[in-house]
């Protein structure tokens, strides 16, 4: 193909991520990473009616499904769907038929496995054991839920279970909510030492034990776990390992930063260092840190599925935030409203629950002292 995909790196089945183009009431045309354009039907856009100009919006970033590819009219027909993402036999399929996959176990349905024959119960075991009533006692240690990324598991040994994953759409575990039958948490790894947990609202349960019809992650409803890791956590991960990928990045704390920022301007006064790092207190966001005069200077940057919002704007990709950053930086901060984090809930190295710094700590004083022979002399 002229996008310089071949038959194996580009193939039925498999997850993409792409950018929404226009949007009608009968789907979505969007662009694919590798240059593609991608259809999403109306009826591929989610398993429950939606209405779809409502739902989408040009300049969205989605998690799709790749169902059929046109490679002479070099479009890809895709579904947003909870049941699509959430299902990688076809992918498993295309990549046997490629001879990519060895293993022919998974074909195996369940129906097909000769069932074992009826053993006697051991009554006595039986009688020792304490069945959990759904709904009635601790979740954080009955609750159980069908689905290979849940473990009954506290937020601690959630973390410790990522600890050695990278960051990524691995580094994910559903549990158990602290808030009781109706909640669950998604823990997930943002950088190598700051986890997120979100919590999620269910709604529409048949009963205290089952999983609710309608997930809610703040405002946003979704119809299984899978879209939220797909369509809500994923496009964040994706946002997050750009900015530590990026060679603005650096791994470290406060303190360290302005120390960087003093060293890099007694070498060369007449420049603007300038660095981006996690933020500790803040789980989910970065600071960016530069010092144009005598002083250090830090601001957020909170990372969302639609990119980076930075004094009020989204911005989409590393260089667009410098860019615009290097345009404005003279003009005042605005004013930050005080608010809980979006995730609900921050960890970081193991702390959670801490009360954070407020948000206006590391804002400092108004711009009207900066030289205006600095406007250009980034590093």
């Amino acid at each position: 193909m002229l996008t310089g995909e071949t038959e194996s790196s580009f193939v039925v089945g498999q997850l993409v991520t792409v950018t929404v183009t226009r949007v009608t009431s009968k789907g979505v045309s969007c662009r694919l990473e590798n240059g593609l354009k991608g259809v999403l039907d109306e009826c591929n856009v989610s398993d429950q009616g939606v209405n779809v100009q409502e739902a989408v919006a040009e300049g969205q970033s989605l998690v799709c499904r790749v169902l059929r590819i046109d490679r002479h009219g070099f479009e890809v027909s895709l579904s947003s769907k909870g049941s699509d993402l959430g299902n990688d036999m076809q992918y498993l399929q295309s990549l046997r038929e490629l001879g990519l996959l060895d293993d022919d176990r998974w074909l195996i349905a369940d129906e097909d496995v000769e069932p074992e024959p009826p053993r006697r119960p051991d009554t006595k075991s039986l009688a020792a054991k304490r069945v959990p009533v759904p709904g009635k006692g601790d979740p954080c240690k009955s609750r159980k839920v069908d689905h290979p990324l849940f473990h009954t598991v506290s937020y601690k040994d959630a973390e410790k279970m990522l600890e050695s994953k990278d960051v990524g759409e691995d580094a994910v575990v559903i549990r158990p909510s602290s808030k009781g039958w109706d909640h669950l948490t998604i823990t997930w790894k943002f950088t190598p030492r700051i986890f997120i947990h979100t919590d999620v609202l269910e709604k529409g349960k048949k009963n205290p034990g089952s999983l609710g019809k309608q997930l809610m992650v703040g405002d946003k409803q979704f119809e299984d776990l899978d879209e939220i890791i797909y369509r809500h956590i994923r496009p964040i991960i994706d946002y997050a390992l750009e900015i530590q990928r990026s060679r603005y990045y650096k791994e470290v704390d406060k303190t360290q930063v302005d120390k960087m920022l003093q060293q890099e301007k007694a070498a060369n006064a007449a420049r603007i260092p300038y660095f981006i790092s996690p933020s500790k207190d803040f789980p989910g966001k970065f600071v960016l840190s530069y010092m144009p005069g005598t002083k250090p200077k830090h601001e957020y940057i909170s990372v969302t599925g639609e990119g980076y919002r930075f004094r009020g704007q989204y911005l989409r990709g590393v260089d667009k935030l410098i860019s615009w950053f290097k345009a404005h930086y003279r003009e005042p901060t605005p004013a930050v409203p005080r608010s809980s984090t979006q995730h609900g809930g921050y960890s970081s190295n193991g702390r959670f629950g801490q009360p954070p710094m407020s948000e206006d700590a590391w804002q400092t004083e108004g711009f009207a002292e900066f030289d205006p022979n600095f406007d250009n002399q980034w590093d």
